[in-house]
């Protein structure tokens, strides 16, 4: 089966063609050119799999980032992904921005902490626990300063932590020496569709119309909003 995935959650626009019987990404594509990703997301689908040489009645599932991450990217790559499955009447499955880069580790091993850049001192952070491929969440998606972060860590004895997500420098830095792990570099931080796609073949395939935005906190304009309602009181 061929797995469409889409990750519009970042600045980057994603996208991969997973095939799950050769394990391997037949294509994939990502683009960050500050264009908007209602723009850029539906001609790199079409380009990425003509190019690939597969047929769109050979995807059998689209699974697209749910977030946290950017609102209004976030709700480009559910809708797009949505639209795509009533067309080609096939089923979706929805992962977290968190999950997603988890599962784009390339040896996943021990406790994984994948944090997002979330902007104003906090960090999109959840919690996973390595078991052979398959990751197993141990926290929801939670919006936490590093230091909150640190303190969650503090919960859990492991000999091996693993950092990833654009957020994991910041939280390295939060770390400092009070607990090891392995921060991976820049380059392989960033967000890719190839973790929405791996981490899709362990969840239950889904109608498009369960597949909703997960939002962890209130978009900027709304948090701005209230705090000069607020002001006012």
């Amino acid at each position: 089966m061929l797995i469409l995935g889409i990750d519009t959650g970042t600045a980057a626009c994603c996208a991969a063609v997973y095939d799950t019987e050769r394990q391997i990404f037949t294509a994939r594509s990502e683009i960050n050119n500050r264009l908007t990703h209602s723009v850029t997301l539906m001609p790199m689908i079409n380009d990425m799999i003509s190019q690939s040489d597969c047929k769109p009645e050979e995807i059998g599932l689209i699974a697209v980032c749910t977030g946290p991450g950017s609102f209004t990217g976030i709700r480009i790559g559910v809708a797009s992904a949505k639209g795509l499955a009533v067309g080609w009447s096939i089923p979706c499955v929805g992962i977290t921005s968190c999950e997603a880069a988890a599962y784009a580790l390339p040896i996943r091993r021990g406790l994984i902490c994948s944090v997002l850049d979330a902007k104003i001192n906090r960090l999109y952070c959840a919690l996973f626990k390595a078991d052979g491929d398959k990751v197993i969440r141990l926290t929801d998606e939670k919006c936490l300063t590093p230091e909150e972060v640190t303190e969650l860590l503090d919960g859990y004895e492991t000999e091996e932590l693993i950092i990833t997500g654009d957020g994991a420098g910041i939280l390295a830095e939060a770390l400092k020496d009070t607990k090891k792990a392995t921060v991976l570099p820049v380059w392989a931080m960033q967000q890719t569709a190839c973790g929405v796609c791996l981490a899709a073949g362990y969840h239950e395939p889904e109608p498009p119309e369960r597949i909703l935005p997960v939002y962890v906190q209130l978009p900027q304009a709304q948090r701005e909003l209230n705090a000069r309602l607020n002001g006012k009181e």
